[in-house]
């Protein structure tokens, strides 16, 4: 009977976790956008102005649905050109915007740079599992975490740690090659 309860207990706690989770993700406010710095191939290199046909710009209300800064909304001479989603990556990323002249459109592209030969980082994770143990008689929830802080390329190390409901516990290092 023993077993049973902690079963349905481990399986009520997941679905409330997961519930959560959804509902988190669903009706949270997205981040606001952030100004970011030109890409370092840019830095120290001239500037120079184009006499130009008029440039393609959206409406002033898209300033407002991309989650742009108030200084940005509010300024008559901020106009948005151009914007695009950039897929999730463990891959840092470029965005480039190129202004076509001819057309007066503003192109963007995503460039994928290499990994870092050496870098360093502090991603974790917490996570509940439910599952079959090897030297139990049945299931067991295990509560786990995880912490990222070297990556070499593609291969990752860190701690990670986890105990399950029979009181047997784990803590430790590991490397893992990412793909």
């Amino acid at each position: 009977m023993n077993k049973i309860v902690s079963h349905a207990i481990a399986i009520v706690f997941g679905g409330l976790i997961v519930v959560c989770g959804c509902v988190w993700f669903k009706y949270k406010p997205s981040l606001p956008a952030l100004f970011t710095v030109p890409s370092k191939e840019l830095v120290g290199e001239k500037t120079k102005k184009l006499d130009c046909v008029p440039i393609l710009v959206y409406r002033d209300r898209v300033e407002a649905k991309l989650g742009l800064p108030d200084t940005v909304q509010k300024d008559p001479g901020k106009h948005v050109v151009a914007s695009s989603k950039v897929p999730p990556s463990d891959f840092p990323n470029t965005m480039t915007a190129v202004y076509d002249s001819g057309s007066g459109g503003v192109d963007m592209f995503l460039r994928q740079d290499p990994l870092p030969w050496l870098g360093f980082t502090r991603r974790g994770a917490l996570g509940v599992a439910y599952g079959i143990k090897d030297n139990t008689d049945g299931f067991v929830t295990r509560v786990y975490g995880r912490l990222d802080l070297v990556q070499i390329k593609r291969l990752h190390a860190g701690l990670l740690g986890d105990v399950d409901n029979t009181g047997d516990w784990y803590g430790g290092a590991f490397a893992e090659y990412r793909w």
